[in-house]
C-alpha cells in the first residue's frame, strides 16, 4: 500500500510541476501570437487591408528567383478617383478604394499572387500567370476592376482603369 501512496504522491508532483511551467509559457505563446498579429496588422493599409508597398517589393525579390519568366507586376493607377471624390466627396473615393482593393484581393487570392496598395490610388500586384493565359487574365481583371459599384443611392463608373504590366 505504500507504494501505491508513493506513486500518487510522485505523480501528483509531476503534474504540479508541468502545471507550474506551462502556465507560463501558454501566457508567453498568447503574447507572441498577439504580436505578431499587431505586426501583421501594422503592415496593412488601414482603409483596404491590402499590403503596402515593403510587403510587395519582397515579394516581388522572392518570385523573380523562381519565376523570372512568368512573373508579371501590374501597377493600376485609379483613373477616375478624383472626379469620384470631387463629386461624391472622400467618402466616395474611399469607397472606390475600398471596392478597387477588394476586387484586386479577390483575383488574387486564386492565382496566389499580391495585391497591394502603394499609396493614394495606386496597387499594384505581383503574379505568376502562363504565358498563355496571361493576356486574357489581365483583360478579365482589368474588366473586373472597371464594374460599377454602388455608392449611397448611386451607381458609380470609374473611368477605364490603367493597368501597367512587367
Amino acid at each position: 500500500m505504500n507504494s501505491v501512496l508513493r506513486q500518487q504522491a510522485r505523480i501528483r508532483q509531476r503534474a504540479l510541476l508541468l502545471t507550474t511551467a506551462a502556465l507560463p509559457l501558454t501566457g508567453w505563446a498568447v503574447h507572441a501570437v498577439a504580436l505578431h498579429k499587431q505586426i501583421a496588422d501594422g503592415r496593412k493599409d488601414p482603409l483596404t487591408g491590402l499590403l503596402g508597398r515593403p510587403e510587395l517589393h519582397t515579394h516581388v525579390q522572392r518570385r523573380l528567383r523562381r519565376h523570372r519568366d512568368g512573373l508579371h507586376v501590374l501597377m493600376l493607377d485609379g483613373i477616375g478617383f478624383k472626379a469620384v471624390n470631387d463629386t461624391f466627396g472622400h467618402a466616395g473615393g474611399d469607397a472606390a478604394i475600398q471596392t478597387i482593393s477588394r476586387r484586386l484581393a479577390s483575383w488574387s487570392t486564386g492565382r496566389r499572387a499580391l495585391a497591394a496598395r502603394l499609396g493614394g490610388d495606386e496597387f499594384a500586384v505581383s503574379v505568376v500567370l502562363d504565358p498563355a493565359t496571361a493576356l486574357s487574365e489581365i483583360t478579365a481583371l482589368r474588366e473586373q476592376l472597371q464594374q460599377p459599384f454602388p455608392f449611397e443611392q448611386h451607381t458609380l463608373h470609374l473611368e477605364p482603369v490603367s493597368l501597367n504590366g512587367r
